[in-house]
């Protein structure tokens, strides 16, 4: 009899506690994440640039996919930004259950115009848009500029439908242009991961 009390009560305790608590949906935590100055290729369902990122400064960079509330990304710039992570209770199909939202800008450093990176081009056709002479869109994300003979080069790599390696570096004024410094290697697109990356 005495047990059938104490299992009574401890159930009893169990529920009460139970009910006290939040959905995990409605719980939120922060974190750090270190932004990276430029985009890189990636495929979720389809091909786009997409921000890199990292919790500690000596993790490898991973692509971060979702939106950040409150944040706007600019080019040219590394960030350190402290995030609100929540749950997002029955997501929409295809669609992040993770909602973040900008806390705080902690950092935010302007990269040397120095510096040299690549971005890679999966499918020159239609995700390499030539705008004017000399100027291109990248995923209908950033303009590059490139010279003369580039231009071409890329004129006709777009025509074939090439994969392309493009390295870049920020110019002066981070809302211009990205220069091209040189196209690196250009494939198919069956070979390109193997020839070029």
């Amino acid at each position: 009899m005495k047990i059938i009390r104490i299992l009574g009560i401890t159930l009893t305790l169990l529920v009460i506690a139970g009910c006290g608590h939040e959905s995990d949906s409605n719980t939120h935590s922060s974190s750090d994440l270190y932004l990276n100055h430029y985009k890189s290729e990636c495929g979720s369902f389809e091909l786009a640039l997409c921000v890199q990122s990292r919790v500690n400064v000596s993790d490898d960079w991973s692509f971060f996919y979702d939106h950040i509330e409150g944040f706007e990304y600019e080019w040219g710039f590394t960030y350190r930004i402290k995030v609100k992570i929540e749950g997002i209770e029955n997501p929409p199909e295809d669609s992040s259950s993770v909602k973040y939202t900008l806390l705080e800008i902690i950092e935010r450093i302007k990269e040397p115009t120095t510096s040299l990176f690549d971005i890679s081009v999966n499918r020159a056709t239609g995700l390499l848009v030539k705008e004017s002479e000399n100027i291109y869109k990248i995923y209908n994300d950033k303009e590059i500029e490139c010279l003369d003979s580039s231009c071409e080069t890329i004129d006709s790599l777009i025509a074939q439908d090439m994969a392309i390696l493009l390295e870049f570096k920020h110019q002066i004024d981070t809302e211009a242009p990205l220069e091209l410094i040189q196209i690196k290697c250009s494939a198919s697109r069956e070979s390109f991961r193997d020839s070029c990356l």
